[in-house]
């Protein structure tokens, strides 16, 4: 029997973790600054347009075309990809919230939302499973591997798990901010599955001001909706995000 205290083979509890934010503007708004343990949050900040001769934001990851929805309202959940490190049938985090068990440093970070079905709010998914990791303070990732969490000794994982949505699709995630890997900007791993749907593997970037590389020349970013690109909100005390996961339905074009 696998002794981790911060985990639970059998969802008891059904708790939550999201990230939300949807309109995506092209002005800028507030650009107020709060101060973290190792860079200053710029929060309550939209994204600018890209300067002429960036990558156009009309296309995807691997540059398919993006969707009016997803250009506008982020719409349906885009996908990029796997890497690094991704572990799979990692545990149920054990408060089905707290990715940060292991209570690393770091900036606190607070995610949450809703996963939903299509395009409006009308099909919440409950029961919905977000695989959640991401890089400490540091950087680094714990275990700097792939494969299965069988192949590892349960004190080598760290930051990262899986929670699932409640009966309205909601979801919370504490954890703290991601530290920069290998110029790459600060960013999440997730991967979203529900009975049903297309499973859906994404990132969400959040970025501190004055970080190198920025999200508009990231690898990843650059492909992303504006929307995938949060900053906080000036009123917390902590880094709290929101972020609505949308699925397409199997069959679905």
């Amino acid at each position: 029997m696998i002794k981790n205290r911060h985990f639970m083979l059998m969802g008891a509890t059904i708790g939550l973790l999201t990230l939300a934010a949807c309109g995506m503007t092209t002005t800028s708004t507030t650009n107020t600054v709060t101060t973290g343990t190792t860079a200053t949050i710029t929060t309550g900040t939209d994204r600018p347009t890209p300067p002429a001769g960036d990558r156009p934001r009309d296309q995807g990851f691997g540059g398919y075309t993006l969707t009016e929805e997803q250009k506008n309202t982020c719409g349906i959940t885009v996908q990029t990809t796997e890497w690094p490190y991704y572990v799979q049938n990692t545990l149920q985090l054990a408060d089905n919230m707290t990715l940060n068990y292991d209570n690393l440093d770091g900036e606190p970070l607070t995610l949450e939302g809703q996963v939903y079905g299509g395009l409006d709010d009308s099909d919440p998914i409950a029961g919905a499973k977000i695989e959640v990791r991401q890089a400490d303070d540091s950087g680094k990732y714990h275990p700097q591997g792939n494969g299965d969490y069988s192949d590892y000794d349960p004190t080598q994982i760290s930051l990262r798990g899986y929670i699932l949505t409640d009966e309205n699709g909601a979801y919370k995630i504490s954890s703290i901010y991601p530290g920069l890997y290998e110029g790459r900007a600060r960013h999440l791993h997730l991967r979203i599955s529900a009975d049903g749907y297309n499973p859906v593997i994404t990132q969400l970037i959040l970025p501190y001001e004055g970080d190198t590389p920025t999200p508009e020349n990231d690898n990843v970013a650059q492909w992303l909706p504006y929307c995938q690109i949060i900053y906080g909100n000036p009123d917390a005390t902590s880094a709290d995000l929101t972020f609505d996961f949308r699925l397409k339905a199997e069959g679905d074009e």
